[in-house]
């Protein structure tokens, strides 16, 4: 920033407190991590937390003794990998030499500090030294200038309000998470068991079930292949690559193995489809990462990905949904790119109601679950953006916290 607000100053990191380069006990030893208790970060450990209390890794007391100890309520920062990625510590712990650890003098705000670091992370990247890879030293780190209010009030206030804004994102966060799972236990139900006359979720001590090769279904459904289901629109795919893309930019979708890569200015489909990976699909993490994509209206499919088109006879949503979260590594080949063949696309099977009311009521309740998720992914994205430009505007002292510290008085 070219000048500073009145009462700000420029501080180096290193007259911020002291900062302390982590060191790594002797793993030939197994006595220095056996039953670890005392947390020892690495890189891995400061990923979207603000506070870190929970190492992947331990160390013993007689590891901890051979550490560089660092208290509770000092600032983490990666001096290598993704360079500047920060955290606060919550109880006393140590890191391995790929993390700094800035110890924060009484006189400055720890969770300003955090806020103010997070905000230069590029600035850290900057003063990185290309070795085998990319590192940020101590010196170098200890030499960076940040800007920051000599009032520690001002530090506090500032930190205050944008840790009111972290609490909700960390909320919100949580309550997808929960929603998530409510999708989940849905989907393990109703895909298996569906909705009887009454709108209840069947139950095999009470209802009727038959055997099939997909173990047993209720007697009111069939097992079908995907080709029985789906008109399969692969002759259609055309691929393009990069340079032809960007001589064709628009507002289009175009799609790959795992969901839009680009966008460009005509389209192949303007359908209501589901997209299958054919090749890097989420195959082996499909219960926590999706194989199929919904798409609706005008597309570029390229060749990495399947095209399904639902039967008239069939739901759309309802097939889709036996399709997001699917095991099929059963048909999948291949060695470090595995594929799906359209020869083995074709002997996928997949359970559903011979009721098309049926499908339709299954796949309005986790359509609405969906929904829900949707509407919560949307506020997390606004608040993050709220943060953003707190941050932007606050720690740099473009909008100032002194009227709320006079109110405050």
């Amino acid at each position: 920033m070219n000048k500073l607000p009145s009462r700000w100053e420029l501080k180096k990191i290193g007259e911020l407190g002291k900062v302390i380069t982590g060191s790594t006990p002797s793993t030939q030893n197994k006595d220095n991590y056996e039953n670890g208790i005392y947390n020892f970060y690495s890189p891995s450990d400061l990923i979207n937390r603000k506070y870190v209390d929970n190492a992947e890794k331990k160390l013993s007391y007689k590891g901890f003794l051979l550490s560089k100890k660092i208290p509770k309520n000092s600032i983490l920062i990666t001096g290598i990998g993704d360079i500047g990625r920060v955290g606060i510590t919550l109880k006393e712990s140590a890191t391995n030499q790929q993390i700094h650890s800035l110890i924060v003098k009484e006189n400055y705000f720890v969770e300003f500090i955090y806020y103010e670091l997070a905000l230069n992370k590029k600035t850290l990247e900057k003063h990185s030294t290309k070795q085998t890879i990319e590192q940020l030293n101590k010196n170098n780190l200890e030499n960076i200038q940040i800007p920051i209010p000599k009032s520690l009030e001002e530090q506090q206030k500032i930190a205050e309000i944008l840790s009111e804004v972290d609490r909700s994102i960390e909320l919100t966060k949580k309550i997808i998470e929960k929603e998530k799972r409510i999708k989940k236990g849905l989907m393990q139900d109703l895909l298996r068991y569906g909705i009887d006359e009454n709108g209840n979720i069947r139950n095999p001590k009470t209802h009727k079930f038959k055997r099939s090769e997909l173990g047993l279904i209720p007697k009111e459904w069939e097992v079908k292949k995907i080709n029985e289901v789906c008109d399969i629109l692969d002759n259609y795919r055309i691929p393009l690559n990069e340079e032809e893309r960007q001589k064709r930019k628009g507002n289009i979708p175009y799609y790959g193995a795992n969901g839009i890569i680009d966008f460009i200015d005509d389209y192949i489909f303007d359908d209501k489809l589901i997209l299958l990976p054919e090749d890097g699909g989420n195959f082996e993490n499909y219960k926590i990462k999706p194989i199929a994509y919904k798409v609706i209206g005008k597309c570029w499919v390229n060749n990495h990905a399947h095209v399904l088109k639902v039967k008239s006879i069939f739901d759309y949503d309802y097939v889709f949904y036996t399709l997001e979260h699917k095991d099929i590594t059963y048909y999948i080949s291949g060695g470090t790119r595995t594929k799906l063949n359209k020869s083995d696309l074709i002997k996928i099977k997949t359970s559903l109601p011979k009721s098309l009311e049926e499908q339709q009521k299954i796949a309005k309740v986790l359509s609405l679950q969906d929904e829900k998720i949707e509407k919560l992914n949307k506020k997390l994205n606004k608040l993050e953006k709220i943060k953003k430009a707190l941050m932007q505007d606050l720690l740099t002292g473009k909008v100032r916290v002194t009227k709320l510290l006079k109110d405050k008085k």
